[in-house]
């Protein structure tokens, strides 16, 4: 996969303009382009049926294929956008995606943004770090469609995301969502099969792995940001959910030399 790739030629973030339509664009040869939602909705034909796109979806095209460009005119999307130089164009993962970890994928391009323009497009290990991770993710994963979900669902869902260190009950959630506390929980077990509580610790407990694996911050500390109120209440939801404790997960995560340590 990387052996054809040359260079990361541009990252950018485009805007569509407000009520009026654009034009796509063809990509050229030896190029490739992915385009990650940052805001607005999209329409995309998947497997010869349109489907709504929005916030943290990722499109992969190459050589020949056209950019995304339909939207609803009173709804205009932002995306990043990151071109590649490749020898040779072969798709590396589906056109359409919708990676599961969306914060940590668009905190990564943010971070991507910034350092290409920081050092003018002249830092070469950045090519392999961005498309490697952006096929990594594509292939991953995928958090479910949400225009398969009824509305107060992916709004809940999304309340969860933004809100997992915060003391969340039900009723946060169901008047974020709009709607009952006993209809919001009977949306969660019939799309999700898990309690609101089930999907919120899930969350939680994902996040944790990311900081245990990725930082240097205490135990006490992660607990504390993932919203747990106790490092003990972490500890066993956290071996009943990764069947492991959070000292042997971040050790097991550690390259041989520093768990050496």
């Amino acid at each position: 996969m990387l052996r054809d790739l040359k260079k990361l030629s541009y990252i950018g973030i485009y805007q569509a303009p407000a009520g009026r339509s654009i034009q796509p664009l063809i990509i050229p040869q030896y190029r490739e382009k992915v385009e990650l939602l940052i805001s607005g909705k999209v329409f995309f034909e998947v497997d010869g049926v349109e489907r709504t796109f929005t916030r943290g979806a990722m499109f992969w095209h190459i050589s020949g294929e056209s950019t995304i460009y339909r939207y609803p005119p009173d709804e205009p999307y932002s995306c990043y956008a990151a071109q590649f130089v490749v020898e040779a164009s072969s798709r590396p993962c589906p056109r359409a995606t919708w990676p599961a970890d969306i914060e940590f994928l668009l905190e990564f391009m943010k971070q991507m943004f910034q350092r290409f323009h920081s050092t003018d497009g002249q830092d070469e290990t950045l090519a392999p770090c961005v498309y490697s991770t952006l096929v990594c993710l594509a292939n991953g994963p995928q958090t479910q469609s949400a225009q398969t979900l009824p509305r107060p669902l992916a709004v809940a869902l999304r309340y969860l995301e933004r809100h997992l260190s915060s003391n969340l009950h039900i009723a946060d959630l169901a008047q974020a969502a709009g709607v009952s506390p006993d209809y919001l929980h009977s949306l969660f077990r019939q799309h999700l099969a898990r309690s609101p509580h089930q999907e919120l610790l899930r969350l939680r407990i994902n996040r944790a792995k990311q900081l245990l694996s990725g930082s240097s911050i205490s135990i006490k500390q992660i607990a504390f940001d993932c919203g747990f109120n106790s490092t003990e209440v972490f500890y066993r939801q956290f071996a009943a959910l990764a069947n492991t404790t959070p000292a042997l997960y971040r050790k097991r995560c550690q390259p041989p030399e520093e768990a050496g340590k």
